[in-house]
């Protein structure tokens, strides 16, 4: 059974590392989804920031007047993951949700509070908290929230998103 789980992971890692460039350090949680240009290797590449800017509906960066910091924590099966750096961050836009470092913080930067949400957010990383193969559970500032990714975003807020692999069952014939 550890051997299949084992597996499981190593799939999911493949194949969020060959769906999104721009989250490839992750674990492959953060799936497929919006197309991105993230990767400091391809920072040359020509992306299409109207394009990012309609599917996402967060806009690039205009002015830093209203600036928060909460902090997002990632964790599959009890391993703290990484949240990557520069996510929204593309040549010539950053967009008003972002990461600088691989440090958590989610960056709300804006010329005044739009109430950005998590699920706005997860908007800008492809991102779904619905992941085949695990349990979620969203905790906001140590509370579970009911797994809802629309409540707004607060400077200092501590976010924990943590999924659980559900466990393979038997074929249901036993030896």
């Amino acid at each position: 059974m550890a051997k299949n789980k084992k597996q499981k992971r190593g799939l999911v890692i493949f194949v969020a590392v060959a769906t999104t460039i721009s989250l490839a350090g992750l674990t492959g949680l953060f799936g497929a989804g919006i197309p991105q240009n993230n990767n400091q290797d391809q920072q040359n590449e020509e992306v299409d920031i109207n394009q990012i800017v309609a599917v996402t509906g967060v806009p690039c960066l205009t002015s830093e007047k209203f600036h928060l910091h909460p902090h997002l924590t990632i964790l599959v099966d009890g391993a703290d993951e990484a949240l990557p750096a520069d996510i929204g961050v593309y040549p010539g836009c950053t967009q008003e949700l972002h990461t600088h470092e691989a440090d958590g913080i989610i960056h709300v930067e804006s010329d005044v509070d739009k109430g950005y949400t998590l699920q706005n957010f997860l908007n800008v990383t492809g991102f779904s908290i619905n992941q085949p193969g695990f349990i979620t559970r969203l905790t906001v500032d140590g509370e579970f929230n009911g797994n809802d990714a629309n409540f707004r975003l607060e400077d200092g807020q501590q976010i924990t998103l943590e999924f659980i692999s559900i466990p393979e069952l038997g074929t249901g014939t036993e030896e």
